[in-house]
């Protein structure tokens, strides 16, 4: 017979890191928070999540190619 309860691995979700002292468009996520370039418009990558904004709880997000690295080692 199987148990009720599932693994308690398959419902962990990593908490996202949370980013303090941000410009209000970094944290409503529309411009990088390792750079500050705006997402708004003329980005030609899509930026990626790096964890949420504390005043705000939005996702905050950086530059693909050049900013990513720094933000993740940032948090790690």
């Amino acid at each position: 017979m199987s148990s009720p309860m599932s693994s308690p691995t398959s419902s962990y979700r990593p908490i996202p890191p949370t980013w303090v002292g941000l410009e209000p468009a970094q944290a409503d996520g529309r411009a990088c928070v390792i750079c500050g370039h705006s997402y708004v418009v003329g980005y030609e990558y899509p930026p990626v999540p790096v964890g949420r904004a504390h005043a705000t709880g939005a996702t905050v997000m950086a530059c693909a190619s050049t900013c990513t690295p720094a933000a993740r080692a940032r948090v790690a």
